[in-house]
């Protein structure tokens, strides 16, 4: 039982947010089909049904006699429908042939009751008594003279067809309900769909609604051209981007109680490059306030800063002596223009743990007044969880147009397990401004 109720409650939870979100489409689904069935059932024609009973055999008689006419009624049934009593019966009622009333006329046997019920419906309730009373008199014509004369083998009508004071369909009582189950069903899955194919972040108002923590705020997280200005702090400085991030700034160093935490971990909820900007770019705001910034590039191996440490590294970096943090060896880089300096483990580096991410971070703030670490994935990465839980504090970025408002929750729950400090989450968009 206990079982039962999880798996209602998990889909009731599923379910009340998206009729939350398209009760309007389940509205005109559920309408629209609603009168389509009405409509449909009012323009079809009423059926009637009647029926005729037959009995086969003596009413009473020996046991071996009432058995043989219980065997001899599902014979009577097959005959009932054959070419012969059907044409007999089309002639009764002033048919020309016996296929105008096949598909009207239907034959049920009980070889316990020895009873043998004629039905035939039409949109006339007398014709269809009187295809009814055709086929039972012509049956029981054909089984006098076809018959041996054993009393098991006679037939009797036992009850007339009348015509049927009431249509047995259609019914609106039964049609229109169903189609306005039928819309709605069909509504509600084409909701489903459509809220798959677009149930991501769009505004922070979705955001606020998938993450039950601060949301600081939207940032540009779109890469420049120039590959000297890639980062908008740096490249436009006055423009609405870059004050967004020096808001953003401002915000994180309000919310923890003791000002600016030393290490930040900034960790994208799905796979991108929105952190990697978006903690260089918070890099160079905290560097243009007057401190010393290291930003740690966690990424798994993926290339988040366009670092790849071949041929790729961007013109606005300059590559510097490796440096050693705690146990990890890490390639170092110098952002022009400012006293930015970005860090990155070396391929084949030691595997990441608690420790050594918490020796490296200390390390690090020997020479810096903040460190600002980046992974991708907050969900799916081991090294995002590891540094989430070695900084003071985490910021969880959502892409918008990209991040779906289920992964957002998951995350969450995953940073909550390793006890990581979430402080806020923040929306990144590109060409906000």
């Amino acid at each position: 039982m206990p079982v039962e109720t999880s798996r209602g409650g998990y889909w009731m939870r599923a379910i009340t947010p998206l009729v939350r979100r398209w009760w309007w489409l389940l509205a005109v689904g559920t309408a629209a089909s609603t009168l389509v069935g009405f409509f449909v059932a009012s323009r079809v024609p009423p059926t009637y049904e009647a029926e005729a009973r037959l009995l086969v055999g003596p009413l009473s008689g020996t046991r071996d006699t009432l058995r043989a006419a219980g065997e001899q009624t599902r014979t009577y049934a097959e005959v009932a429908t054959a070419a012969p009593i059907l044409q007999g019966a089309a002639s009764r009622v002033g048919v020309s042939s016996g296929g105008g009333i096949k598909s009207k006329v239907s034959v049920t046997a009980s070889d316990v009751t020895r009873l043998l019920t004629v039905r035939a419906k039409d949109q006339n309730a007398a014709s269809a008594a009187a295809i009814a009373n055709a086929v039972a008199r012509e049956l029981v014509r054909w089984a006098t003279t076809h018959g041996t004369g054993a009393p098991e083998g006679r037939l009797t009508v036992v009850e007339e067809a009348t015509p049927p004071a009431h249509s047995s369909g259609p019914s609106l009582l039964l049609i229109v309900p169903l189609a306005g189950i039928a819309g709605f069903l069909g509504a509600l899955g084409l909701a489903a769909l459509v809220d798959s194919l677009i149930g991501v972040v769009r505004t922070e108002g979705d955001l606020a609604d998938a993450a039950p923590v601060s949301v600081f705020g939207t940032i540009d997280s779109r890469s420049f051209p120039s590959a000297k200005k890639r980062l908008v702090v740096d490249a436009r400085p006055d423009s609405n981007a870059a004050s967004a991030y020096r808001l953003l700034a401002a915000k994180i160093e309000m919310a923890g109680r003791n000002g600016l935490p030393r290490s930040l971990a900034v960790i994208e909820v799905s796979a991108g490059r929105s952190a990697g900007r978006m903690a260089a770019n918070l890099a160079l705001a905290f560097s243009r306030a007057g401190r010393r910034v290291v930003v740690v590039d966690g990424s798994d191996g993926r290339e988040l800063l366009g670092i790849s440490g071949h041929d790729g590294t961007p013109a606005f970096l300059r590559k510097a002596r490796p440096v050693r943090a705690g146990d990890l060896t890490l390639d170092r880089f110098r952002m022009q223009g400012s006293t930015v300096v970005i860090v990155r483990p070396r391929p084949g580096a030691k595997t990441l743990d608690e420790k050594t991410a918490s020796d490296a971070i200390r390390s690090l703030l020997t020479e810096a007044d903040v460190v600002v670490v980046t992974a991708s994935t907050g969900g799916g990465s081991p090294n995002s969880l590891v540094w989430s839980r070695a900084a003071d504090a985490t910021l969880l970025v959502a892409d918008s147009g990209r991040t779906r408002r289920d992964e957002i929750p998951l995350a969450l729950e995953t940073l909550r397990i390793v006890k990581a400090n979430v402080i806020g989450a923040v929306l990144a968009r590109d060409n906000l401004f």
